[in-house]
């Protein structure tokens, strides 16, 4: 009995306390609606892969599960058979991309849906590791620990429809799930035999938390992929926000890069700063990777995160922005601006709202450039199957 009322105390305190469910509130953009050009900047070999992994998302879900956006509901067929014909026209050789152009436009209804977006970037970074913890690696990856709890909201009221609660029982009652600091700093899942790999670098290390999958290289030269698997429900909180704060950088300098240098720079002050984001990360090997949060390989360059709770997962989208092409000294001094078809493929803690895009670059240090210099505005049209 004093069981089932901690439990029923512990939904009562989250729904109070700003858990209950989100509203997905999405503004049309302003002015005349923008003529759809598919004017694409990339491969045709990669737009057909990232079309073959929305294809198999959907499979994988099911035909008759539904997906909305707005008003508007598509059940998964409708994608799969609207994917389906676009991967068949791409696939056309010799036909002019007018054609194909007006081909697609047959098919999918194209919807303007944010003028003021921020688009943001990933990527997969890659780690030095071992399997066994010595003097140089021992930082732990681990797996997702056994005594994770897991509450999904929506099972009790539809009212929460898909709020879950993370966190662990301790003596019959539902608590929250350790910090980052008790796990980076007090160690409290050491020696559970948790542990993937070791790496040696523990800012590399939360960045691979970021990222949320990456490449682990082993001695041998051999490497291992790992990707998201569970996180332990506690708030995602900006470091680089609590930087500012604190007075260790100043507002302009709160790049990718800005942050990986002064926490490489000043290691007394690196458990206190990374602590401050309270969410953690569990990963899982993979054969092949990165896997997204839709539990697909994502595409270098076309998959993007989004909000689930507002677009449509494994939706094609145009997106329209700008990106570095050229460096110098690790600082981005070309600019070009681009179009392309992307997918949504992923999400993201930090990645809420209408008017947040995270753009997957690709895996490697150059990638992470390209990635770590993004925070760009971008417009967004959404690719819907015709009714």
């Amino acid at each position: 009995m004093r069981r089932i009322f901690c439990l029923l105390f512990f939904f009562l305190i989250w729904s109070v306390f700003g858990c209950a469910p989100r509203m997905a509130y999405l503004p049309h953009p302003s002015g005349e609606e923008e003529k759809a050009v598919m004017v694409d900047d990339m491969d045709l070999r990669s737009l057909e892969e990232a079309i073959e992994r929305s294809l198999r998302f959907f499979q994988t879900r099911g035909e008759q599960r539904e997906y909305c956006f707005r008003d508007r509901c598509h059940r998964g067929r409708e994608f799969i058979v609207a994917l389906g014909n676009m991967k068949g026209i791409l696939a056309k050789a010799g036909e002019p991309w007018s054609e194909k152009e007006k081909a697609i436009t047959e098919i999918f209804d194209f919807i303007p849906v944010s003028d003021n977006l921020i688009v943001t970037g990933y990527f997969e970074p890659i780690l030095e590791g071992s399997l066994t913890k010595d003097e140089r690696f021992r930082y732990p990856i681990y797996r997702p620990p056994e005594d994770i709890v897991i509450v999904r909201l929506g099972k009790f009221n539809r009212k929460y429809g898909n709020d879950v609660l993370v966190g662990r029982l301790a003596k019959n009652e539902v608590v929250p799930f350790f910090s980052r600091k008790e796990i980076d700093v007090d160690k409290v899942l050491a020696r559970r035999g948790l542990e993937i790999a070791w790496v040696d670098e523990p800012v590399e290390l939360f960045f691979l938390h970021l990222q949320g999958s990456g490449k682990i290289r082993l001695r041998d030269g051999s490497f291992i992929n790992v990707s998201y698997a569970q996180r332990n429900g506690r708030p995602y909180r900006s470091i680089a926000t609590y930087m500012v704060e604190k007075g260790y950088v100043k507002s302009t300098e709160t790049s990718h890069r800005h942050i990986k240098a002064f926490l490489k720079a000043n290691p007394h002050l690196r458990d206190e700063i990374l602590s401050y984001n309270e969410s953690y990360i569990f990963f899982r090997e993979v054969e092949e990777g990165p896997v997204g949060a839709l539990g697909v390989t994502l595409v270098s360059g076309r998959s993007v995160a989004l909000d689930g709770d507002v677009y449509p997962p494994g939706a094609p989208l145009i997106l329209k922005s700008r990106r570095p092409v050229r460096f110098e000294e690790d600082r981005p001094t070309m600019w070009e601006s681009f179009t392309r078809l992307v997918f949504h493929h992923d999400g993201g803690t930090a990645i809420k709202g209408p008017h947040r895009l995270d753009l997957f670059c690709g895996t490697g240090p150059q990638k992470e450039l390209e990635a770590g210099s993004l925070k760009e505005p971008g417009k967004l049209i959404l690719l819907l199957p015709k009714k």
